[in-house]
């Protein structure tokens, strides 16, 4: 009559080894073989639909049902890997091919797939399935290692059974190999204005990964999934990418999350020896580990909006002008010239042979784009030609439209804004500024909906040189300060209005009070570094103030290092203690050289 004891389930190890053990070579031939694209398209997602009548269910749900246990594909299958029963389902879709004579649907792995397990089948198939199609990949030949079903589910779930743990370096060690293999890796973005991945301690580690290799570069590009892209591109339509870069600003690898406590512990420690995981102290690795993922991270999903441009521009799909002028702002983001020809392409096909339109939009647009081609000019007369056409007939377009129009008021201040950069170049800086000052007052009268152009006028009025100015300096602080407190506290616009602000307030702060410029000066410093923006005109400019500040307060090294970095910044070598100056100098370049010569004088 004594109850009967529960036994234990007998451990996979324990059993006979049925095959035989792989050579080092051919071990690590199985750990980097993909499962192709056509594959997962239609056998895979038809075995989950007969599992689960749909395909909307995690891959939680299909490891527990498909990918381990007595019902799954890989039971009763010797594993190639250790020659012991039940194989991962890459393995056991090999066999079954084998077995029946049909051609072998996995090969050596041509993308490394970076996701989460709490998506859908739907939406992974989706997302991959849509990325070849806009990649133009023969879903065939397209091999993806996707760890759910390449590694072998039953060796994780034996080990949990027994209380014990994969150990990391083993789990590394499966990631690593797939990364050297493929030299790429697709990120899944889902939901696209806040993906899950930026949260996930191993997706955050696979983009270490891909950064660490240098010799080879990584590539690293982003899926989106199908039923998004129409948000994504309404978004597009209304200026909404901002959900998507504050994302992006809030990647923090110390506080992202993992399944496995101990496999974040490992993470952490892997990215910064030193590092305690319990501690909240931040991480300057961790820090500099950020700053690269996000460029790398933004810099591909830039990569995908053209794509989906070009598709869209291929079929004759209609594309408003708001969503080419936010289209060409977000391709224009990135650093490079690849950058710079990618964002002029789409200010050329919404603005070339168009005539004078009569839409607002279309004038912002092409204002837009004589703003874009001022800003890559490398002299002061490149682009002149066409940036006197587009001025023209942008001027042709609103001298017919009702000027007390608020559809009509962001055109005008573009137009604004356009005449005083030309008054400037002729030197009739006095007609700039009352320019500049007409443009802050009717974006304030259109407000909110203009706020980010009255910031841009503000801004621009505020730093605006006039000869024996007799503007009051509180009238110029004032300005800045309107302007910072209308921004997100972490972008571009917001770390080059600090430092703006900060060399205002200098001008007339004795030395001893000057606390304020340096924290305003520092902060510029830290969200210009968050946003991986170190090479940009803006911070070369930062860079150069705030040395220039230094060196007047006496702290040498600390403006030699600012003066270098911008020297840097703007493509300037430094040779032997001597600087040779690129060919094209504008007076920021000059300034920089002169605080140079006389830190070496001192």
């Amino acid at each position: 009559g004594n109850p009967a004891v529960p036994r234990a389930m007998p451990r996979r190890s324990d059993g006979p080894v049925r095959g035989p053990r792989p050579s080092e070579k051919e071990l690590r031939q199985l750990l980097v073989r993909g499962i192709s694209v056509s594959y997962l398209e239609t056998s895979f997602k038809k075995e989950v639909e007969l599992r689960f009548q749909n395909t909307d269910v995690n891959y939680y749900a299909v490891n527990e049902a498909m990918l381990h246990g007595p019902n799954s594909k890989g039971h009763g299958k010797i594993c190639p890997r250790d020659g012991l029963e039940g194989c991962s389902y890459i393995d056991a879709v090999r066999i079954e091919a084998a077995a029946s004579r049909r051609p072998d649907p996995t090969g050596p792995a041509t993308l490394m797939l970076s996701w989460t397990w709490g998506s859908t089948v739907r939406a992974v198939v989706g997302a991959i399935v849509r990325y070849c199609e806009i990649h133009r990949l023969d879903k065939a030949q397209t091999f993806i290692w996707q760890c759910a079903l390449c590694n072998n589910q039953f060796l994780v779930e034996d080990a949990k059974a027994a209380g014990e743990q994969v150990p990391f370096e083993d789990f590394q060690k499966k990631f690593r190999l797939p990364i050297e293999q493929t030299r790429r890796v697709l990120a899944l973005f889902g939901p696209w204005e806040q993906p899950e991945l930026l949260s996930r301690s191993w997706c955050l580690y696979e983009a270490h990964i891909a950064e660490e290799y240098t010799d080879v570069p990584v590539k690293y590009e982003v899926a989106v999934l199908p039923e998004e892209e129409d948000g994504l591109w309404s978004a597009l339509k209304a200026g909404g990418m901002q959900p998507l870069l504050d994302a992006f600003n809030q990647v923090d690898i110390q506080k992202a999350r993992a399944s496995n406590p101990d496999d974040r512990r490992h993470i952490l420690r892997s990215i910064d020896p030193n590092l305690d995981p319990g501690t909240t102290a931040p991480s300057k690795r961790c820090q500099d580990l950020e700053v690269k993922i996000v460029k790398r991270m933004r810099d591909a999903f830039c990569r995908i909006i053209e794509k989906l441009f070009d598709e869209k521009m291929g079929v004759g799909a209609e594309l408003p002008y708001k969503l080419l002028d936010n289209v060409a702002w977000v391709l224009s983001t990135p650093e490079g010239d690849y950058w710079t020809e990618a964002a002029r392409k789409v200010y050329k096909f919404g603005t070339e042979d168009r005539g004078e339109v009569q839409d607002p939009d279309f004038v912002c647009l092409v204002l837009q784009y004589r703003f874009f081609l001022h800003t890559t000019a490398k002299t002061e007369d490149e682009n002149r030609e066409e940036m006197d056409r587009l001025l023209r007939m942008a001027k042709g377009v609103v001298d017919h439209a009702l000027e007390d129009s608020a559809a009509w008021a962001a055109p005008i201040i573009h137009i604004k804004r356009a005449e005083a950069v030309l008054a400037r170049l002729d030197e009739k800086d006095l007609e700039s500024y009352d320019i500049l000052c007409e443009a802050v007052e009717v974006a304030r009268r259109n407000q909110p909906a203009l706020k980010d152009l009255l910031v841009a006028v503000l801004r621009s009025s505020a730093t605006c040189y006039v000869p024996c100015d007799t503007r009051p300096q509180r009238v110029k602080l004032d300005a800045l300060r309107e302007a910072r407190g209308l921004m997100q506290p972490i972008s571009a616009g917001y770390a080059s209005c600090c430092s703006e602000l900060a060399i205002e307030l200098s001008r007339d702060t004795p030395k001893e009070d000057f606390g304020d410029v340096w924290s305003l000066l520092d902060e510029a410093d830290g969200v210009f570094r968050r946003l991986a923006l170190e090479h940009g005109e803006s911070y070369g400019r930062h860079l150069q103030e705030y040395g220039h500040l230094l060196l007047l307060h006496g702290r040498l090294e600390e403006a030699e290092a600012r003066l270098f970095e911008s020297l840097e910044v703007f493509g300037v070598a430094r040779t032997d203690g001597r600087f040779e100056l690129s060919p094209v100098l504008d007076r920021t370049r000059v300034r920089v050289a002169k605080c140079l010569k006389g830190l070496r004088r001192r």
